[in-house]
């Protein structure tokens, strides 16, 4: 399955330039695989890169502050005319970014949008990793050839890396950003959905609706609530997905930042 563009987007910029699918030169899905749109973006890109002075490039390679260099580069205009044109393809009034890593890279996402809201969620990193390797299972089930599957092919050290560089950048962001960056405890939204979504729409600045808790409660054969149902806590057994030894070795790599955020050891 082919990523979208905005996947990654704030880490590699040049993806836009690669917009178009290799197989049948059709759009991204993201801009709903429409080719005028497509034409757009891609002419408005070229535009930006012959004209953007080189002295500027040049300079970027000096600075240090990751949000100089962004914009040095002339980044913050290009994924602003990207994210403009997808908006209006989409008929969106707002568009909602979620790529997990993108938590490292705050200071290009406030250099491109400076009144942007960021909101990361954590969640306890072993139900982290027995989800991962739960759908790791299932898309081995469903596939006939055994592709390598190397964002769900992750270790506890390569989870706990992930997930301490992910809380790092939140505490941070709170710190730098006030009122900007708002962290959610994956647990306490599941845990009382109502509460948590009207906190985060007063954060958003949007008008809590109550369809937001209308879904059904579907679960899978596992106890997890099916994606578009229900925002409801996972009934899932991380036993069932990761070794007692794994566990471990996940709880021991993370240390003490599992009590920074309020976790407690499972192992």
């Amino acid at each position: 399955m082919p990523h979208s563009p905005e996947t990654g987007v704030f880490a590699s910029p040049e993806r836009i330039r690669a917009l178009r699918e290799r197989r049948g030169r059709r759009p991204f899905r993201y801009i709903g695989r429409d080719p005028d749109v497509a034409t757009r973006i891609l002419a408005l890109e070229r535009a930006l890169s012959e004209s953007w002075p080189r002295w500027r490039n040049a300079l970027a390679k000096r600075v240090s502050r990751p949000e100089w260099r962004w914009r040095l580069r002339g980044h913050h205009h290009r994924v602003r005319v990207f994210f403009e044109i997808a908006r209006g393809a989409r008929s969106q009034a707002r568009i909602l970014e979620k790529t997990p890593h993108h938590a490292a890279h705050l200071p290009e996402i406030f250099a491109t949008f400076p009144r942007a809201r960021v909101i990361v969620c954590l969640r306890h990193p072993l139900e982290v990793l027995s989800s991962l390797h739960k759908r790791l299972e299932a898309e081995r089930a469903r596939r006939r050839r055994q592709a390598p599957l190397r964002w769900l092919e992750v270790g506890p050290e390569e989870l706990a890396e992930r997930w301490l560089a992910v809380a790092a950048a939140a505490m941070r962001g709170e710190q730098r950003w006030p009122g900007r960056v708002q962290t959610l405890r994956y647990e306490s939204l599941t845990a009382d959905p109502e509460a948590s979504l009207r906190a985060l729409c007063a954060f958003l600045r949007e008008e809590y609706d109550p369809a937001l808790m209308e879904a059904g409660d579907e679960r899978d054969a596992h106890g997890s609530p099916q994606v578009g149902g229900r925002l409801a806590h996972s009934r899932k057994r991380w036993h069932d997905f990761v070794s007692l030894e794994d566990a471990r070795r996940l709880e021991a790599a993370v240390g003490p930042a599992l009590g920074r955020w309020s976790y407690e050891r499972l192992t």
